[in-house]
């Protein structure tokens, strides 16, 4: 457990990183007890570099500002298989440099990631775990306006934290951690019946503390059940639950828990479609106050493969959500896209979304207070053996209460995998 120690001083943050280390090492020990079978390791990577402009990048409704950006990813993974487990290890990192035309600059230089994952199969059960870790630099938590000083916060910008001696840090130089597990199990009753389960632990740590970098700890269950109907229907029945707890002024938790019941149909070979819906129940505790919240959940789509060139593909979807700042919100989005293989080496593809956002006291979301809509045209082209680049636009919408604000964005894209 030597490689795993997180006692050094200023190690606070990795708190995240201790589970999963030690999740990893567990799946490392599988591995190792396990490999009867086939013990061959593949080394593979992947290696892009994206540049853009856009115009508004941070959806500001007072704000038009155009910026350049640039973004690295490497990606190294790791796998061997035997006949009943599989195992794998991925790290990388990406880096990203945003210039405004003032001047004004963002950098986020190293941004870590890693992974790992274990597969096991034994008679009627099929055990999964998934664990991965990532840094970043806070700033990037939500877009930004561009500042040609970040030392010296715009105090006419509501998205800017103020002064750092008011807050006894500056924000912009915290680093953010997060962290995340995953335990699946499947045990098949019989050839057309299984039952599942699942349990995942996140949480969000950072470097330094302030009214605006909140941590936060998620834990979820799942319980499931599967009944293969026909050769070519299924149905399913699920019931969530989830936990999280904010580390703000008011020690904030909401606990969150839905029913849904599923259908998967294919009609031939060219068509399939599925649709899941339930009732779901969130209670917020904020310290002296409380609330329960009522809502639906579900979700439906299609997936149509018209020609042998050409597919269409559709979803619709509402969730009662919570993000990571505590508010809940009834979320309900719609998205179509149709894509097409000019020839065995160029293809490209149109993609469309809308949704609408609402406080969580309506069961449908009919007076937004947020909406969003997105359309995004992209072409990508097979440049040699395990190189391609993509070229796109994207035109981003958004409307709330305070004002509209419309976002323009080009890119081009080289990636190669190895």
């Amino acid at each position: 457990n030597a490689g795993c120690s997180t006692d050094a001083p200023g190690a606070a943050p990795l708190r995240v990183g201790r589970l999963i280390c030690r999740a990893g090492g567990a799946a490392c020990l599988a591995v190792v007890s396990g490999g009867a079978g086939a013990t061959d390791w593949t080394l593979g990577g992947f290696l892009s570099e994206t540049v853009d402009i856009t115009t508004n990048r941070a959806l500001d409704p007072d704000e038009d500002e155009r910026s350049f950006g640039s973004t690295t990813r490497l990606t190294f993974d790791l796998t061997t298989a035997t006949p009943r487990s599989a195992f794998g290890v991925t790290a990388g990192f990406s880096s990203t440099n945003l210039v405004a035309d003032d001047g004004g600059t963002q950098d986020r230089p190293f941004d870590p990631n890693v992974g790992v994952f274990y597969d096991y199969r034994l008679a009627a059960w099929t055990l999964g775990l998934r664990a991965n870790a990532s840094a970043r630099s806070a700033a990037f938590n939500n877009p930004i306006g561009l500042e040609a000083d970040p030392d010296e916060p715009d105090d006419d910008d509501p998205t800017d934290i103020g002064d750092a001696e008011d807050i006894g840090i500056d924000d912009r130089d915290a680093t953010e951690f997060r962290g995340r597990v995953d335990g699946t199990a499947r045990y098949a009753i019989n050839t057309r019946q299984a039952a599942t389960f699942g349990i995942n632990y996140s949480a969000t740590r950072f470097s330094e503390t302030s009214d605006s970098l909140v941590e936060t700890d998620r834990i979820g269950l799942s319980f499931g059940f599967e009944q293969a109907a026909t050769a070519s229907t299924s149905w399913n029945v699920r019931l969530t639950e989830s936990y999280l707890t904010r580390d703000d002024e008011d020690n904030s938790a909401t606990w969150t828990a839905a029913v849904l019941v599923g259908m998967n149909h294919t009609f031939n070979n060219r068509l399939n479609g599925f649709v899941s819906a339930g009732p779901n129940v969130q209670y917020e505790d904020r310290g002296n106050e409380d609330d329960v919240n009522f809502g639906a959940t579900g979700s439906a789509g299609f997936r149509w493969q018209a020609t042998p060139t050409t597919g269409f593909n559709m979803r619709a979807s509402q969730n009662l959500a919570t993000g990571d700042d505590g508010e809940q919100d009834t979320v309900a989005s719609l998205s179509a896209g149709v894509s097409h293989a000019f020839d065995s080496a160029t293809s490209g593809g149109l993609q469309f979304s809308y949704s609408r956002q609402s406080a969580n006291d309506t069961l449908f979301p009919f007076d937004a207070n947020q909406e969003s809509f997105n359309a995004s045209p992209t072409i990508n082209v097979a440049l040699a053996r395990n190189w391609n680049a993509s070229a796109g636009y994207s035109l981003t919408l958004r409307r709330e209460d305070d004002g509209d604000a419309v976002s323009n964005r080009v890119f081009v894209s080289v990636s190669t995998r190895f």
